[in-house]
């Protein structure tokens, strides 16, 4: 998934000056606190059972003023809430969440549409 992102972020068949890719633990990146202005976390909240501790360890990684994203899906209607049951009893992901209990959980306003949620955090 690197390479292919890589790839269409090329320019002349070489990454953009300044643009590099890794792959990292989420809960021990490899980067000194405080040392970007943006960071997503996209479709990842739902996979986790602690969501609190990784986007505290996120909101390390942010300057001051930074802002961190993030989007996961959320039991919402019954097709998303069974995907979700399904992932969960095959231990892929954690135990479903509405978008309400992940707002209740990060201490924030989550907005919605349909299975998904997203959150605007500042550092």
């Amino acid at each position: 998934m690197l390479a292919h992102a890589a790839r269409r972020l090329a320019t002349d068949d070489a990454v953009r000056p300044g643009v590099r890719f890794v792959q990292a633990d989420a809960f021990d990146l490899p980067f000194a606190p405080a040392g970007f202005d943006t960071v997503l976390c996209l479709g990842f909240l739902h996979l986790i059972d602690d969501p609190v501790d990784l986007v505290a360890r996120l909101r390390r990684q942010l300057r001051p003023g930074g802002r961190l994203f993030c989007s996961s899906l959320v039991a919402a209607t019954p097709v998303g809430s069974t995907y979700l049951r399904l992932l969960h009893r095959a231990g892929e992901s954690a135990a479903p969440r509405t978008a309400d209990e992940l707002a209740d959980l990060i201490g924030t306003t989550v907005r919605s549409r349909g299975c998904m949620a997203y959150l605007d955090l500042p550092a």
